[in-house]
């Protein structure tokens, strides 16, 4: 079972075929460049967005609704709502020694580990993003004895979380990366920002990060993740997601007035 990492980027631009169908529309390209000035929108902010943009689609196609009718009521709801690609922010505080983001004085540029612009968590491969982890909120923790087969006892801890994520839509059955650039002794998920040494000491001050999108029919889902418990990882995790439906296009990385530092395109394989 894949979950995914972070929440963080992808389906390429214009020049990639959506999925797997060759008649699909072209995707947008990133709508950012270093420079552009960025806004960020909370992702409980939009969560009430998301939520009206599904409510406006109207209900599944009833039983007697032909599927032409179904396919042209929900492309005029589409067409009302003039959807347009968001940016959603990551909230984290980069002035923290454990945040992810670190200079390199000799190179004169930070390392912004990938982990850095979308959440990690337990069960999550922040390579691969079928979900886009941007927030989230520890409900619960306790734990509880279990015992296998053998008889075998462990302590097992327990913990429930509430997460807003990105799912990614219809990328079966390719999977989508991090364009990540790979440099001696290091495991290539990190990006670079080059900076100068009299400005590295306030850079990370106010820095943000978040992902782009383009949302996408149903444009609100809910789900549940979940890892199990195993005797050599007595670790028992239930996640559950508020998920915004869309393509990513890119992550964004912006200075504390909002200016454009980088970008973080996806990769389709």
């Amino acid at each position: 079972m894949k979950f995914v990492a972070y929440s963080l980027a992808a389906f390429l631009a214009a020049s990639s075929a959506f999925a797997a169908s060759k008649a699909a529309p072209a995707v947008p390209a990133c709508s950012y460049k270093i420079g552009d000035q960025a806004t960020f929108i909370k992702p409980a902010d939009y969560l009430s967005v998301a939520k009206a943009n599904q409510q406006k689609l109207g209900a599944e196609k009833g039983e007697f609704e032909t599927t032409k009718d179904y396919n042209n009521r929900v492309a005029a709801a589409q067409k009302s709502l003039a959807i347009k690609p968001v940016l959603l922010e990551h909230p984290a505080d980069y002035d923290k020694p454990d945040s992810g983001v670190t200079y390199i004085a000799d190179e004169q540029h930070f390392r912004f580990f990938v982990g850095a612009f979308i959440g990690m968590l337990t069960g999550f491969d922040y390579r691969y993003m079928d979900k886009v982890v941007l927030q989230q909120t520890q409900k619960s923790m306790d734990s509880y004895v279990a015992s296998n087969a053998y008889g075998n006892q462990k302590s097992v801890e327990r913990s429930v979380w509430d997460l807003i994520a990105i799912k990614s839509w219809k990328t079966f059955p390719k999977s989508i990366y991090w364009k990540l650039p790979k440099k001696d002794n290091e495991e290539g998920y990190s990006v670079y920002i080059p900076v100068p040494l009299e400005q590295a000491k306030t850079f990370r001050i106010g820095l943000k990060a978040g992902i782009e999108f383009l949302p996408k029919p149903p444009y609100f889902s809910t789900d549940t993740d979940r890892v199990h418990p195993k005797m050599d990882w007595p670790i028992d995790i239930t996640y559950n997601v508020e998920q915004f439906d869309g393509v990513v296009l890119c992550a964004v990385i912006a200075d504390k007035d909002g200016k454009v530092v980088k970008t973080v395109q996806p990769l389709i394989q």
